[in-house]
């Protein structure tokens, strides 16, 4: 039916219908070619935007998390906290490498007190203060967290290292009634 029809048309008319039905077969491969892509793009942008959306949905997790398993209602005083930072320092032999411990206390969004330690240790070997990281992050030896971890090697020949860790406790304020 077709081929009947194509035959009677002269060469010119063939010619134009062969061009239109090419460039309409073309304006339709491209069309489709540029959907796909241009979903592709937004699929991947809106990955990327998960990605993001759930690392902060995770950290907001872990912070509620921590804020929650504060004990509530108690204020605990500094010496407590440099008691159990004591005795966690000697058990993993390094309370002779301290250097300096600084401490702060600031009050955040006039209900929770902010008590910062910051411990600096001088030539210990990285195996030990992980140890002890993990006692406090995860073994929850002592009502705080570790905010701040940085290390450096003096000496690049010897496992050990010059480490300055920043330790916070949050406790609620004590309203006086």
């Amino acid at each position: 039916m077709f081929g009947e029809w194509l035959s009677k048309l002269n060469e010119r008319e063939r010619v134009v219908v062969f061009g239109g039905g090419t460039f309409l077969i073309v304006f339709f491969l491209f069309s489709v070619v540029y959907k796909v892509s241009n979903i592709r793009s937004n699929l991947t942008d809106e990955v990327m935007e998960t990605r993001e959306q759930f690392s902060q949905l995770d950290r907001l997790l872990k912070d509620y998390n921590y804020y929650k398993s504060i004990k509530s209602g108690e204020e605990e005083e500094i010496s407590n906290l440099y008691k159990k930072l004591d005795i966690i320092l000697i058990r993993h032999e390094l309370k002779d490498k301290v250097a300096n411990i600084k401490d702060s206390t600031n009050a955040i969004q006039k209900e929770y007190n902010k008590l910062t330690i910051e411990v600096t240790l001088n030539s210990v070997p990285l195996p030990s203060v992980m140890k002890m990281i993990y006692d406090i992050e995860v073994g929850k030896q002592m009502n705080g967290r570790v905010e701040h971890f940085s290390f450096k090697r003096p000496l690049a020949g010897k496992e050990l290292f010059d480490v300055t860790i920043r330790l916070s406790s949050y406790s609620r304020i004590k309203k006086d009634a």
